[in-house]
Formats: C-alpha cells, structure tokens, sequence
C-alpha cells in the first residue's frame, strides 16, 4: 500500500462517533455493553467542524439494536442542524441506517446493511447504499472484543456544489454530479472497557473501487470515549475524520469533527 495511506490512516485513528456523513458506519455503541435483547441509546452532542470553517452546531443521535438467537438488527438515525454563515443559514444533515447480521454468535457470519442520507452542509443531496459484509469475530472475550468485516455495496450519490468552498473550483454553469458505482468496503474496529466507569472503541474504515482499489479510496476513523456518569447516562468524547482522495466536486479532501455530548442508554 502507498505510504501516504498508511500515514493518513494512522492520523484518522489517533484522535477521539462518525456521524455516517460520508461512510456506512458500524457504530457497535451496544459492542461495549452486556448483551442485551433489545438497547437503545440517545445521544446529543456539540461539535466543532473543521469543514464547516470551525462553527459549533449541534447533533442528535438515536442507535437501536435487538438481539435474538439468529439475528441482531441494529438501526441508527443521526441528525445535525448547523447555523452560520453571514446570513445564518440553517443546513440540515440527516441519516438512516439499516443493519442485520445473521447468526451473529457465528465467529464468521454475514452482515447486510442499507443506509439513505443527505448533507446541506457538504452539498451531498442524496446518498443511497446497500451491501453485504462478511464479519469475523477476532477476539470477543473479557472486556476486548475486536472485529473485522469486508464485503461490497452499490453506492448512489447525488452532489452539488454548495459545499465547496473555493468559488475558483466552481463551474461556470454548475450541474448537480450524479454517481452510481460498485465499491469494496472494509473495517476493523477495538473495544475494550477500561475500568468500571470508562470504555473505549475505535474503528476504521476503507472504502473504494475495486478497479482503484489503491489509487482512489475513501478513508474514515472514528475513536469514542464514554465516562459513564450513571447505568443510563455518560459522558461521550468523540472524534472522527474523513480522507476522501478523490470526491466528487471539488471539496476539502480531508474532513474532520470533534465531538462532545451526553449518552442516554435504555
């Protein structure tokens, strides 16, 4: 692999939820915790964007899971309203995420995922994906529990150019840029408690062509680090970041967040 992508994928996961912006997300929230038949955890947090020329918004999340013998369904809804600009604008982000993984005790076993969005913010318009994963249980023992998944997803993506920040990179006659491609997806993610009060976990993900698989992929690292105050409410400290090496219109290639909030867990 190039050695720029071996340093961008250690700066990704050096720092502290991945909001799903841009990638599907494994957010395991319930990865950390005893298992359960049924979890649910709400979250609000206040951010700190590097995109969106350092403003602070604020984010609400909402992750489900339900656990039988067979299956695990875990559904996700994150939602971010931003206010800045010169006129105060208000730009909406919104995402929903479907994932079913079979016979999850298997220590191999698949995972089908779907997932809509869209970003005002970043000019993301419309994002469609669905896929299948293989997921393998590396160490699931204790207080660790690391996992790894590959597999491939159909992606549809519907961007504009309100997000670039360069009026240099705009178009004369600009056109919303339309993308409908086949891509390989992997990630491995680390959880492990650190005492009775702390847990940690962090992920990282490559996404990319399997024709460009090297040359052109999507690269993302989440880190999240939860203070449990009380059994249902913690403190979260989040990180996440963003390398895209080639996007679709011209903006930043590299993206990143830094979070803070309170967790409700049922």
């Amino acid at each position: 692999m190039n050695m720029r992508y071996v340093f961008i994928l250690i700066m990704l996961v050096s720092g502290w939820e991945l909001h799903a912006q841009i990638m599907n997300i494994d957010h395991a929230a319930q990865d950390t915790a005893a298992p359960k038949v049924f979890n649910t955890a709400i979250s609000v947090t206040i951010d700190m964007d590097e995109q969106k020329a350092n403003i602070f918004d604020e984010d609400g999340s909402l992750e489900s899971s339900w656990q039988k013998q067979k299956n695990t369904l875990v559904f996700q809804a994150i939602s971010e309203i931003v206010t800045g600009g010169p006129s105060n604008n208000v730009l909406n982000s919104r995402s929903l995420q479907l994932r079913d993984r079979i016979f999850p005790k298997h220590r191999l076993h698949p995972e089908l995922f779907t997932q809509y969005q869209y970003d005002e913010v970043k000019g993301l318009q419309n994002r469609m994906i669905g896929g299948a994963n293989l997921r393998y249980i590396i160490k699931d023992k204790g207080t660790f529990r690391t996992f790894a998944a590959s597999g491939f997803m159909y992606e549809y993506e519907d961007w504009n150019y309100h997000g670039v920040l360069y009026i240099r990179d705009i178009p004369a006659n600009p056109h919303d840029t339309i993308r409908r491609v086949i891509k390989s997806t992997s990630y491995i993610r680390f959880s492990k408690y650190l005492g009775n009060k702390v847990d940690f976990s962090t992920v990282l993900f490559y996404q990319a062509q399997p024709q460009f698989f090297f040359k052109y992929p999507r690269i993302a690292g989440f880190t999240q680090l939860n203070f449990n105050i009380t059994e249902h409410f913690s403190l979260a400290l989040e990180y996440d970041g963003w390398y895209d090496t080639k996007p679709v219109v011209p903006i930043k290639k590299y993206y990143f967040s830094f979070n803070e909030g309170l967790v409700f867990k049922i």
